[in-house]
This record gives structure tokens, sequence and C-alpha cells, in this order.
């Protein structure tokens, strides 16, 4: 994932009814196996296009986002958003990725990532989901105008407290990246890697049972996130202008080279595809999540980076990268070890630590639940200085 995290927008309860409708249950004899099965014969949408609306509450601080989006499944895609005023729009045409500032006449390109398409990343998130979670309640209902599966994690105090109750998490969504930014490459790798993180009192997912394709999702706790799909309109026949782009004689073109992600399970796997030595901080090994090693084809830029499960809502994501970059402004500077690094909130209950030792420069990024303190012990327990 990569440093501050950017989500959003709710639903007014009252309104659950209408938008939703009145849920009635399945026969009794649906069961989890009976919704993986939807998925043997499944045909995936061409296209697919919505208005995505999210809320989020992390750390008792709000964030509401709503954005529009147009995708299909051979890849191409368009985003455009309207975030603290400024209108953004993301075009991939499957060669080049345009991400437009219409304000400015300022356009950044760099090469399609070759991945899954969005389409197909949420039906394989919805997938997993019902593989691996433990569903308590299953009903149908309908959604925006379609036949939908409700599908309930959780529930009751008593079944929350219940050894290995699993919860999923948020999941990615066919919206992908918010527009307006580097979009995190991860968002296609499995879901699982941060299954086991998320202690979720309820976790509610509105499911299309044509396509299987999650259109709303509510989770329920202490940091609270609704995401929800309207205007909803598959294989609508798109126009194919709206996955071009010409900048005009005047935009000024930024090219940007789109890095490699690779996802390993273990450090080992990570060590073996850096040209680096990888330090860790104190931390339990089998806590850690996933190892992400990141590449550029055309620079000597290479960084890792390294993700911890803490049980709690959040994780610990460790970096190191090569070259080091310029020094960065924080709100104070730190000691770890015998150099001096930079401390900074990030917003959204995150803070950071950051220092640099040679070509390397190092960062810590967890929630502010682990304090300041911890978070520079944590940088000298990497013996890095």
């Amino acid at each position: 994932m990569n440093g501050s995290r950017v989500v959003s927008i709710a639903l007014f309860a009252a309104l659950l009814c209408l938008t939703a409708g009145c849920m009635t249950p399945l026969s009794e004899d649906v069961t989890e196996d009976d919704l993986l099965s939807e998925f043997e014969d499944l045909e995936p949408p061409t296209e697919m296009n919505a208005t995505v609306v999210v809320n989020a509450t992390i750390q008792g601080e709000s964030t509401n986002i709503s954005y529009d989006m147009w995708h299909r499944l051979n890849g191409q895609s368009r985003t455009e958003s309207s975030l603290t005023g400024n209108r953004r729009i993301e075009i991939d045409d499957g060669q080049k990725r345009w991400s437009y500032n219409p304000s400015e006449d300022t356009v950044e390109v760099r090469e399609s990532v070759e991945s899954p398409s969005r389409i197909e990343a949420s039906i394989n998130a919805t997938k997993e989901i019902l593989r691996l979670g433990n569903i308590t309640d299953i009903s149908e209902t309908e959604y925006e105008g379609r036949d939908v599966y409700h599908v309930t994690f959780g529930g009751s105090k008593e079944d929350n407290e219940r050894e290995n109750t699993y919860l999923p998490p948020t999941v990615p969504s066919v919206g992908g990246g918010l527009a307006g930014g580097e979009e995190n490459k991860n968002t296609n790798k499995t879901v699982s890697d941060s299954l086991l993180s998320s202690n979720a009192t309820r976790v509610e997912l509105w499911i299309d049972s044509e396509y299987m394709i999650i259109l709303r999702q509510n989770r329920i706790g202490n940091q609270s996130y609704k995401m929800a799909y309207t205007d909803i309109a598959f294989n609508a026949g798109l126009d194919d202008t709206l996955f071009s782009f010409e900048p005009s004689e005047k935009t000024e073109v930024e090219k940007r080279e789109t890095p490699n992600f690779n996802r390993y399970d273990s450090l080992e796997a990570a060590r073996e595809k850096t040209s680096f030595s990888i330090e860790t901080p104190d931390i339990d090994s089998t806590r850690l999540n996933s190892a992400f090693v990141v590449t550029r084809n055309n620079s000597n830029r290479e960084e890792v980076r390294l993700q911890y499960e803490t049980g709690n809502e959040y994780e610990i994501t460790v970096a190191k990268r090569t070259p080091a970059e310029e020094p960065e402004d924080g709100n104070e500077d730190v000691a770890i070890g015998g150099v001096t690094g930079g401390y900074a909130e990030m917003g959204n209950g995150l803070h950071r630590i950051w220092w640099t030792v040679g070509d390397f420069k190092y960062s810590i990024i967890t929630s502010t639940e682990i304090d300041r303190k911890r978070l520079i012990e944590l940088a000298e327990s990497m013996e890095t200085t």
C-alpha cells in the first residue's frame, strides 16, 4: 500500500430500503458452495460504468469521495473525479495511461500495466472472500434495480467473540484507485494479504447475482467503511472515445515510468529478487503479510516493501529504496541510532518515520496507535546506522 491512504462516503441509513430493497431469505439449502458455484459458468461483462460513492472513518476522521468510472474487460478504463475542487481525468487506452488535469492543462503519461482488468480483479476478489470468509447470513434482495446476494459476515457480540472468527476487510472494487494520483498497483493482488489483520465486528456485501461483482459493501467496526456503486450499467455499448486521449499542442506532457510490482509471500523469496540486503525491524517474522519488490525498467531505482500484520486494524509497512532521495521536510527531526531522520504525522491516524544511510532511504509507516517512541525503536532495531 502506499503511504497515505485516501479513503471515502456515507449512505444515509434511512434510505437503505429504497436503495437496497427489503431483504428476503434465500432457501435454507443455499450455502457458501452454492455461491461459489456461480463462478463456474460465469461470463464477465465486457463493460461496466457507474458512479462510485465512498465514506470512511479512520481514527475519528471522516472522508467522503465520489467519482465516475467506465471500464472494459480488455483493460481499458476511464475515471473522472473532482477532489478538493480539482478535476482529474484518468484514461487507460490499453497501451498508455493518462492522468489529465484540465484546469492546468497538464498530463502525466506512463505505460499501461499488464494485469487483470479491474472487472476481472473484482470478480476474483469476490470469489476469494466467499472462499475464506465465515458467512453468517445470506439473503436475496435488489440493489439499483439488479438482483443481488446480501452476504453478512459476523453479527452479534457473541458471534464475534468465537475463536477463529474471520471477517473480511474492505475489498478491492472495480473502481480501482481513486482518480487523481498514481494508482496503487497492488490493488490487483489477491485480497487475502490483509484478511487476518481485520477486526471489524460486521461486514456486509451486496453481490450482483449475474456477474458476482460487489456493488456495495459496508464494514462496521472502530474504523467504518461504506462503498456503493450508483447508476450502474453493464454492457451499455460505451463509445471508444471514452478510452482515448490526445493532448493538444499546448498541453504540458510529463512522461513517467510505470514501476513493476512483484509480490512475494516470504522474505527469502524477496531477498532473491533484490540487488541489496533487506534489514527487518524487531517484529515477529510470522507477522510478515507480504513483501513487494518494486523496479523500473529504465532506471536504477529499486525498492522493497514489507507489510506486517499486527492483529489490529492497521499494518506496519517498512520500505527500503535506492538511490536515496533528496531530504524531505517533516514535523520534526529525530535521532535514529547515529543519524538524523524525519518524522511526520500523515493524517487519518497514520504517521511515518524515515532516515537515509549511504545510497539507501528507509521508512516505516503505521497507525498512531503505535506511538512515536515505539516507531523510533522499530527503526533502530533494523540496525542500519
